[in-house]
């Protein structure tokens, strides 16, 4: 565990007197000096300041000292964090079974308690970043992805943003290196859950193990969580007001991002929209002319953050939101879901981290199970292992404690709540090659193909991987989710860069009518029936063309029309069940009304088998 939580005793408490005015001393100079102060030295200020009323309340009666709410989902009062932790990982989840969800007493470890703030489970591991009692109080910026802000100057009267996309760029990457370093960490000590006899350890040895690994991912959530609240990923600007800094654009996406994807390759700035910002947080006043967080040091008028309003810890039902752009329309409903949604895909993820790095029989299984498992001890058994075992295949067969029957090749999925529930699906990996495959899921639309490469995996000859689908990941119409993409190109950073390709007068589209496509589908390298590309004609939805003939670049072009936001990819469809290949490393983020920037396919980056690359896919 990183530390437990500040007890000032009383015979220290003229040094932590002067401490505490020495902090207090050093921030009224840095006000004055108009300087900005990090997350992590107001942190110490209040630490000590706390401290210090501790003292004098200690001095009086045991009293329950509460610190100012930290400028995230609250940790407290209105305890946000622990809310939407409860309400994606507490038992029972509809249509899932117990390797999903978090026993009460393991789950409160995890999203924080009540009690007096000295209790060691007040802020729980989601609330740990923000808690400014433990030694170097709270966490920096990177633990709550602030400081990422940009506008466009097409927004802003054609004025240069302060921060560069790049600077903003790097800074919200920061925030995901921060979650992949807490996911590294705690697949790393999950380790010492097990004796030498790969045994669940007991007594005190089992205790802390277990609290070091749920605060190295608490870590990870917490700042999952926050990206929700302080972007504008998931939320809108306040209608019939122009954009611009008081009012950013919002991206109104209502899934999860992908960047928060530990198992992937780690994102680079060219997976990050150009109107993707988070808000500038800063405790003196130093935010003047940015996309800014909000309230208490920057003004709440006008503020990116959503960070409170009441939150049901059950459902994940968002109300009575108290932030500027929290009330606008269903802003800080559909950041909390994202928030829960995520938090759900970040425990799959956990899961199959272990999977991926502890091999031995039984291992994965049973150190997920110590960590979900109030009395882990008589519920992690081999016997149990079994039983789950039954209600989905293990995810390695060489590694299940029950030694369940190896599953057949290729996709399995199961829907054991019926329709609307959760879909387990389970990909067997029988060919010679290692794959990364994602979900993908087909409805009846022209342009329904979902590709869910926020969970996409890599599965080695021979082995197999697992997803938990939520309802909440679910695409927006019905479709049959039962197959699966491959994620392409197979390595990151191959992938030629899309190029912007202004519209003129001789640059066409082809045409896109159904009897087309099918034609194309046989003769890629014909001639091709192409009309203008403008405004007024461009065809909605998918176009491509390859003036090369066969063999030669292939270009794709995509019109938004569906009325919402979306990320679009290429995908090319073989033959084989199987044949799919979505291009993942090229998604692009499409505004509703909007033209993606012109995709680029070479040769090199061709499927390694026959395939029609003509099509997109909605990346979620």
């Amino acid at each position: 565990m990183k530390g437990a939580n500040s007890s000032l005793r009383f015979d220290e408490s003229r040094n932590d007197c002067r401490r505490s005015f020495r902090y207090a001393t050093v921030y009224a100079t840095h006000r004055a000096s108009g300087g900005r102060m990090t997350r992590k030295a107001f942190g110490g200020l209040w630490a000590s300041l706390v401290g210090l009323l501790s003292l004098v309340a200690s001095s009086l009666a045991l009293v329950t000292v509460v610190a100012p709410q930290a400028q995230a989902y609250g940790t407290i009062p209105g305890r946000e964090h622990s809310n939407i932790t409860r309400a994606a990982l507490g038992c029972p989840q509809s249509g899932t079974d117990n390797d999903y969800c978090f026993d009460p007493a393991s789950l409160t470890v995890l999203a924080g308690g009540g009690g007096p703030i000295q209790n060691a489970d007040f802020f729980g591991a989601v609330g740990w970043p923000d808690n400014l009692l433990k030694p170097g109080g709270a966490d920096g910026d990177e633990a709550h992805c602030d400081n990422a802000d940009y506008l466009d100057p097409s927004y802003n009267a054609g004025r240069v943003y302060p921060q560069t996309r790049a600077q903003a760029s790097a800074a919200l990457l920061n925030c995901v290196r921060h979650t992949r370093e807490a996911f590294t960490s705690a697949v790393d000590h999950a380790a010492d859950l097990l004796d030498t006899d790969n045994h669940l350890k007991t007594g005190t040895a089992f205790t802390q193990a277990k609290r070091t690994v749920l605060y190295d991912w608490g870590r990870l959530l917490h700042a999952v969580q926050d990206f929700y609240s302080h972007s504008n990923w998931a939320d809108i600007p306040a209608p019939g007001l122009p954009v611009g800094l008081d009012n950013p654009p919002g991206l109104n996406m209502t899934t999860p991002s992908l960047l928060f994807n530990a198992l992937a390759p780690e994102p680079t700035a060219a997976a990050i929209p150009r109107d993707l910002t988070t808000g500038c947080y800063s405790t003196s006043g130093s935010c003047r002319g940015h996309v800014r967080h909000g309230a208490p040091f920057n003004g709440d008028d006008t503020g990116l953050n959503k960070d409170a309003g009441k939150i049901d810890p059950k459902t994940g039902a968002a109300t009575e939101p108290s932030k500027y752009r929290g009330k606008i329309g269903r802003n800080f409903q559909q950041s909390v879901t994202a928030a829960v949604t995520d938090t759900r895909l970040q425990w799959v993820d956990l899961r199959q981290g272990l999977e991926d790095r502890y091999t031995g029989p039984g291992q994965a299984w049973l150190m997920a199970c110590g960590l979900l498992r109030d009395s882990p001890q008589t519920a992690c058994t081999a016997g149990a292992a079994k039983a789950a075992g039954t209600s989905l295949p293990s995810a390695d067969t060489k590694s299940s404690a029950g030694g369940a029957k190896a599953a057949a090749c290729g996709v399995n999925w199961q829907q054991p709540g019926g329709a609307n529930s959760t879909v387990f699906m389970q990909y067997v990996n029988c060919g010679s090659t290692a794959l990364s495959v994602a979900p993908y899921a087909v409805g009846e639309g022209n342009e329904s193909r979902y590709t869910l490469a926020r969970v996409c995996r890599t599965v080695q000859p021979g082995q197999v991987t697992r997803w938990v689908i939520d309802p909440a990941y679910f695409p927006p119409e019905p479709t049959t989710l039962q197959a699966i993409s491959q994620c392409w190109p197979p390595a990151a950073g191959t992938a030629s860069r899309t190029q912007s390709v202004p519209p003129t007068a001789d640059n066409h589209r082809p045409d896109t009518s159904p009897a087309a496509k099918n034609a194309a589908r046989l003769r890629m390298n014909a001639p091709v029936h192409r009309v203008r590309r403008d405004a007024d004609t461009a065809s909605c939805g998918t176009t491509w063309a390859q003036p090369g003939g066969s063999g030669t670049t292939v270009t794709i072009d995509y019109t938004n029309c569906l009325g919402v936001p979306t990320l679009i990819a290429p995908l090319a469809i073989g033959d084989s069940p199987d044949a799919r290949y979505s291009y993942t490393g090229l998604t692009q983020y499409v505004p509703a009304g909007d033209s993606a920037t012109q995709f680029h396919i070479d040769p090199p980056l061709f499927p390694p088998v026959p395939t029609n690359l003509q099509w997109t896919t909605r990346v979620m």
